[in-house]
């Protein structure tokens, strides 16, 4: 699940316009758009906008791509 505040921080932090991310990233507005809702940016989408907006620790681009916790597991 994206986080999508901390990307939208980012963008803004770095003067991007959705639309100029859009083009930069070979999708349609409308599309960026879509994946900013429903966070399915491909694994390369992903990659180029964290080369487009300076994210290069891993724990960043994990909190900001991956963000959905996973269940613990109850032991017996």
């Amino acid at each position: 699940m994206l986080n999508r505040n901390m990307l939208r921080g980012k963008i803004v932090e770095n003067g991007y316009q959705y639309g100029t991310l859009a083009k930069k990233l070979s999708i349609s507005r409308v599309t960026f758009y879509r994946k900013m809702r429903d966070g399915s940016f491909t694994i390369g989408e992903a990659e180029q906008l964290c080369d487009l907006l300076h994210i290069e620790n891993p724990a960043d681009k994990c909190r900001i791509f991956f963000t959905q916790e996973v269940p613990k597991v109850e032991q017996n």
